[in-house]
């Protein structure tokens, strides 16, 4: 997670989001509707035995797959809930809350990279694209005019040299390289990894267009074998 961040503001809207799972109690709400979901499957199993003997199995696995839709549903509000107040925690500590959003993009963009999408039907996490637009929407009520919101980008970047970016044992590190005035990303391509055509990849890993001239000094996240 650190390596996909790309400033301070986007990584106090996740902390600001996890914070937010504790202060609303979701472990304990979900727990308890969890609890009352195991006493109907219960009486479900009671109902069969009543009904007579091979109609148990049946009533409790109908019983265990209506509740478990149910309880993923809660898990999506949950998320949702999550989701603003984290923001509105992130925005009361002074940092920008359109970050949280760029962040989600590029979270998405990453899911279809790599083939992970949303099943609907038994998710335990709302669809990313719904996300986005509910952070952008209420990132614009917060961030007024004339607010000084910060991001802190290259500070962010520049902690992250040496971070572990991957599977450990592949072996890949993060290396946060200071630009130098001009440099465009196909150039760090081809000098880190030996193929200008991977400026795609450093332009999604820094939130980037891939045809972005660099300022001096700005921190680029490179991938690298150690």
């Amino acid at each position: 997670m650190l390596a996909v961040l790309n400033s301070e503001a986007e990584l106090a809207g996740v902390l600001g989001h996890e914070i937010a799972h504790v202060t609303q109690r979701h472990g304990a709400r979900q727990m308890t509707k969890a609890l009352g979901a195991q006493f109907l499957t219960l009486a479900a199993a009671a109902g069969g035995a009543l009904a007579g003997g091979g109609a148990i199995a049946p009533a409790i696995t109908l019983t265990q797959a209506v509740m478990s839709n149910v309880l993923s549903g809660h898990g999506r509000a949950f998320e949702f809930e999550a989701d603003e107040k984290g923001l509105y925690y992130a925005w009361k500590a002074g940092y920008d809350p359109r970050e949280a959003s760029k962040f989600m993009r590029r979270l998405r963009q990453l899911e279809r990279l790599r083939g992970i999408g949303y099943h609907g039907f038994g998710s335990t996490h709302p669809e990313t694209t719904l996300r986005i637009l509910k952070l952008e929407e209420l990132a614009q009520v917060l961030a007024r005019p004339g607010q000084k919101l910060a991001v802190k980008g290259d500070h962010y970047k520049a902690q992250l040299s040496g971070l572990v970016y991957g599977e450990r044992k592949e072996g890949y590190r993060l290396k946060a390289h200071r630009a130098r005035a001009g440099e465009t990303l196909p150039d760090l391509a081809a000098k880190y990894l030996g193929n200008r055509n991977f400026s795609l990849e450093l332009a999604l890993l820094n939130d980037l267009d891939d045809r972005t001239v660099l300022k001096e000094g700005q921190r680029i996240k490179i991938v690298r074998k150690k």
